[in-house]
Parts: structure tokens; C-alpha cells; sequence
């Protein structure tokens, strides 16, 4: 009876070691996607942006250096969630986008269908990582991106004559809901250890966040003003510091 008793101690210790080891493995596999999360941004986001810019030849560059990250990204973690049923199906769609965006940047066709090709990769990856609780600050910036475009395309190239009362309310509908996105903006712990950002980096963010804070206090004062001319100049300005923003998560000089 005591060698018995004795014999289930060994196993139940062996069980409690086996499923710590597991569940330690599993929170470094995890720990492991997200830097790699942080790795394909950095090769994703030149692509997303010079493709904006219509820059033909940098584009066709990071392209491949996006490709290039993709094939491994793809090949660690295209089953890496078993459990999410939508999981794989993204990492297809994704894939799917990269194929189309690249054809259409070696055809030296419109760069701004390239872009909006490889736009859905963001959205696509935010709703996988919040589907599964996983926290990323750039999910902060894609989120706050969609109310920001809206703003700054419903007033870019108006005047003062042509925009309409519509178009004001609905600034307003989209600056009530990117003022709410930006204030879970400011308040995120930004986790620079993950991102690799030295301190100099960090501050950078930090001013980046403070800027464009101001000019959405700005632009939600003239709303209020109802000065349709100070509205356009302030609606459209919150796009160019939003933008430097999310840039900074990119890795330009592999492109250079």
C-alpha cells in the first residue's frame, strides 16, 4: 500500500510538471507571435505606405521584403490556433492579398489599387488578434484609422461653399467616435520592449500621440465655431500626424 501511495505521488508530480512545461511552452509560443506580429508590421507597413505614395520603384522593393516575411510568418503560424476555425482562413486571405497587390505593382499598374489591396491585411489581422484577446498597439491605430479617413476624405477639397450641413454632421458622428478611439490611445500601455524602441524611439511616439490629441481638440473647436473654413483646414490636418505615427512601426531603411 505504501509503495502504491508512493507511486501516485511520482505521477501526480510528473502530471503537474508535464502540464506546467506545457502551458510554459505554450506562453512562449505566444510570446513568440507577437514579436513576430511586430516583425511582419515592420515589413508590411513600407509596403501599405509607399503604395500610398505612388512610388513605383521603392514599392516593387518593399514588396519583396514583405513577401519575403510573409513566407516565414505564414509557414510558423498558419496553424498555430487550432481552435479559432476562422484562423487559417485569414492567413489564406492575407495571402491572397499579398499575391494581388504584388501582381499589380510588377505590372507597374495604379500603385493606389496596390494599396487598397494590402489596407484589408490590417483589418484582417486586427479582428484575428482581438478575437483571440490578443493585445497590439497598432490595433489602437487601425481602429482609429477608419473614423480619421472618413473626417479627413469628407472634407478634403471642400470649401467653405461646397461643404454641406451633411457633411458637417457627419464629421462630427466621426469625430465622436475617433475622439473615443484616441483616448484608448493615450491611455495604452505602450510596450516599447516589445517593438525593440529605444528610448529616443518611445519619446517619438509619445510626441506623435500628443500632437495629434491637440489637433483633434483643435479641429473639435471648430466644429463648435461653425466656421465651415477653420473646420476643412482642422479636419484635414489630423491625417498627416497619424500618419508619421504609424510609419514609425515600419522598417523604412530596409527599403533605402
Amino acid at each position: 500500500m505504501r509503495k502504491e501511495t508512493e507511486m501516485k505521488k511520482h505521477l501526480l508530480i510528473i502530471s503537474i510538471l508535464g502540464v506546467t512545461l506545457f502551458l510554459l511552452y505554450g506562453a512562449s509560443r505566444a510570446a513568440d507571435l507577437m514579436k513576430d506580429f511586430v516583425s511582419f508590421d515592420r515589413a508590411y507597413i513600407p509596403a501599405l505606405a509607399l503604395t500610398s505614395q505612388g512610388k513605383m520603384e521603392e514599392s516593387k522593393t518593399a514588396m519583396n521584403f514583405l513577401k519575403e516575411n510573409w513566407k516565414a510568418f505564414k509557414k510558423t503560424y498558419k496553424t498555430f490556433k487550432k481552435k479559432d476555425l476562422e484562423w487559417e482562413k485569414d492567413f489564406d486571405k492575407v495571402e491572397q492579398a499579398i499575391v494581388d497587390a504584388d501582381k499589380i505593382i510588377l505590372n507597374e499598374k495604379d500603385l493606389l489599387k496596390a494599396h487598397d489591396v494590402l489596407e484589408e491585411i490590417r483589418m484582417i489581422f486586427m479582428k484575428l488578434r482581438k478575437r483571440n484577446n490578443m493585445d497590439y498597439f497598432v490595433d489602437y491605430l487601425t481602429e482609429f484609422h477608419e473614423p480619421m479617413e472618413v473626417i479627413v476624405l469628407t472634407a478634403k477639397g471642400k470649401t467653405p461653399e461646397t461643404l454641406t450641413d451633411g457633411d458637417v454632421r457627419g464629421i462630427q458622428t466621426s469625430l465622436n467616435e475617433a475622439l473615443s478611439l484616441w483616448k484608448k490611445i493615450e491611455n495604452v500601455k505602450f510596450d516599447e520592449k516589445l517593438f525593440g524602441f529605444s528610448p529616443d524611439k518611445t519619446i517619438k511616439i509619445k510626441n506623435y500621440i500628443k500632437s495629434e490629441s491637440e489637433t483633434l481638440n483643435k479641429l473639435q473647436q471648430t466644429m463648435a465655431s461653425k466656421d465651415k473654413k477653420a473646420m476643412i483646414q482642422a479636419a484635414v490636418a489630423i491625417k498627416p500626424n497619424f500618419a508619421n505615427l504609424f510609419m514609425m512601426f515600419g522598417d523604412f531603411e530596409r527599403i533605402k
